[in-house]
């Protein structure tokens, strides 16, 4: 009897355990040995486009880390050691464990290069006083970029280092080299002296029914011409002494966002909403799709740009807006410079230009190399001009580009992207220009004098309300950005297309009008040079060509507008967009077209 109910407990037991395992794995769904702690949550990002923000593309770097280990034997992804090695990714230094898996960010290269698994050192010290362009130290350009010293022997190229628009190079000797020890540029008689490049210009004055003289507005030396007008002044005649521009009496309406002063108040696209100004960014990368700029880094860059845009002091109340991020895997483009750049222009405005709009493209690369030195950015200027001044007399892409290196400082892109709407630097001289000093007489008799031509453009950027700049080799400047000058010039080293790196920050009133203004002059460009062909009658001045781009016969016949070369009437010309607004080339001269 006892071992009878010895049994029956024991059965009941077996039961109530084998309810309990029932239960539980009705509850859990395993058994308790086996069962897993609580597994990580993943959030769900929200839509970029429901925030009013566009949608991010792919970013273009880093490359994306093997996967770990699949389960099963094997290491577990617990067992992969953390820090098992550093990599550069996306331009900075990243913890990579044993399951080849990046981590945090072991290093913040910023301004510097990525080299193996650790950011390029920097010598602040070695690199005290040393300007980003470089200095022409006898014949070897010396220089600084973000920490990085950098020597180019000129000499050992067999050529030779002179300071152009973009700081010191290496240029081949001439016999027309600059005389260092004599100011340039200066009068002899009614010869004007001028140094471009590195190399002598000689003009004479005379050949333009000018003389040769110091202004008294800048110091600078011009062939300046005078010229009798009888024009009423300004309070009676709005075109003022010197005229309309194409002879057109202006008709003042509301104002528009076109870049014209629409209301006739000396000011362009004020109190005017406008589009914001789109760019794409292409990001050079090696063939397995690594560079050095994440799309963070892109979007900082825009940010700057913006800050500088919408600033109190010289803003210019427009935006500028990231319209896509591509990446350009070509390992060729890692290092751009004189060999490249062309073959980098034709295929970055290809894709750029496939837009239904002005679009800037900004390629964003790891170094640049002009004329030997490196260079923190370079850019083209519209049409070859800058300032409302022709800088070169060359045919010009209709679209253009900017590229910037990752040795760069935080001011570099807004300069870049002030000379592709059309902002010389603050000390570019142009010697070619003659000044038209105008004499006229109001209604009572009374004798005035005044400057058709601006004068300012012989001062450096072509805009009058920039002081004059002897550039970087006549001045250099404090930590309170305070400018010390040859000869007691006194320029603003906080205006952004100088080369006082560390003041610069903002823009003259008189930039900004001239960038709206550029802007509309390469809207025109994309929509007839770019996506066009626009049609248009010859010698008809109403044919609606677009400013800077003339009425002209294509191949086929068919006139269509294109872009104006530098050449005057009866200059020598192979093509016609060598020659100049209003010309044709013909008969290998650039002749005037009828009026109809």
């Amino acid at each position: 009897m006892a071992s009878s109910t010895r049994r029956l407990g024991w059965s009941i037991a077996l039961l109530v355990a084998t309810a309990a395992i029932g239960l539980w794995l009705v509850l859990f769904g395993e058994s308790p040995r086996s069962a897993r702690g609580p597994q990580k949550q993943t959030a769900s990002l929200p839509d970029d486009g429901a925030a009013g923000r566009m949608p991010a593309p792919p970013a273009p770097g880093p490359r994306a880390s093997p996967p770990g280990p699949a389960a099963g034997p094997g290491p577990s992804r617990a067992a992969c050691a953390p820090r098992a090695r550093r990599e550069c990714q996306a331009g900075d230094v990243y913890w990579i464990d044993a399951c080849d898996q990046r981590g945090e960010k072991a290093e913040e290269c910023s301004a510097r290069l990525c080299k193996g698994e650790a950011c390029e050192p920097a010598d602040d010290l070695a690199c005290a006083g040393l300007p980003q362009e470089g200095i022409c130290d006898g014949d070897v350009v010396r220089g600084c970029l973000s920490g990085w010293l950098f020597e180019r022997d000129c000499r050992a190229l067999g050529k030779r280092c002179v300071i152009g628009d973009e700081g010191a190079v290496c240029h081949k000797p001439s016999e027309d080299d600059c005389d260092r020890q004599r100011p340039l540029p200066r009068c002899a008689g009614d010869k004007l002296l001028a140094c471009v490049e590195g190399e002598a210009i000689v003009r004479d004055c005379a050949l333009f029914d000018a003389r040769c003289e110091v202004l008294q507005q800048t110091g600078v030396a011009a062939c300046v011409a005078s010229r009798e007008l009888d024009r009423a002044p300004r309070d009676k005649d709005p075109c003022g002494p010197c005229g309309c521009p194409n002879g057109a009496q202006p008709e003042f309406t509301d104002e528009q966002c076109n870049g014209q002063d629409d209301d006739g108040d000396d000011w362009v696209d004020e109190d005017v909403s406008c589009e914001p100004l789109s760019v794409i960014a292409f990001v050079v990368s090696d063939a397995t799709g690594e560079s050095s700029y994440s799309r963070e880094d892109i979007e900082r860059e825009i940010d700057a740009i913006n800050a500088i845009f919408a600033a109190e002091h010289g803003g210019l109340r427009m935006r500028v807006s990231l319209a896509a991020v591509h990446d350009l895997p070509r390992s060729a483009y890692l290092r751009v410079d004189d060999g490249n750049f062309g073959a980098l222009l034709d295929e970055v405005s290809g894709l750029a230009s496939s837009g239904p709009g002005l679009q800037v493209p900004i390629v964003f690369t790891d170094e640049i190399i002009a004329e030997d030195a490196p260079k923190a950015g370079l850019s083209t200027i519209p049409n070859g001009t800058c300032g409302g001044v022709r800088r070169s007399l060359s045919p010009q892409p209709p679209l253009g580009m900017v590229v910037v290196a990752k040795r760069r400082a935080p001011t570099t892109g807004m300069p870049r992207l002030g000379h592709f709407l059309g902002l010389c630097h603050t000390h570019e001289v142009d010697p070619q220009t003659v000044v038209q000093t105008a004499h006229w007489r109001d209604a009572q008799g009374r004798g005035f004098s005044t400057t058709c031509d601006a004068t300012c453009s012989l001062a450096g950027d072509g805009i009058c309300d920039t002081p004059y700049d002897p550039g970087p080799e006549g001045c250099n400047y404090d930590q309170q950005c305070s400018p010390h000058c040859q000869g007691g010039a006194a320029p603003s080293t906080h205006n952004l297309m100088s080369y006082y790196t560390d003041c610069r920050d903002r823009l003259t009133p008189e930039q900004t009008i001239e960038v709206k203004r550029t802007r509309s002059v390469l809207e025109g460009f994309h929509r007839c040079a770019v996506q066009g062909p626009c049609p248009c009658t010859p010698g008809d001045t109403n044919t609606g060509c677009p400013e800077q781009m003339t009425c002209r016969p294509s191949e086929r016949g068919a006139f269509s507008c294109t872009l104006d070369g530098a050449f005057l009437e009866g200059e020598s010309c192979r093509a016609q967009v060598q020659c100049g607004a209003g010309l044709i080339c013909t008969g290998g001269r650039c002749a005037r077209l009828p009026e109809r």
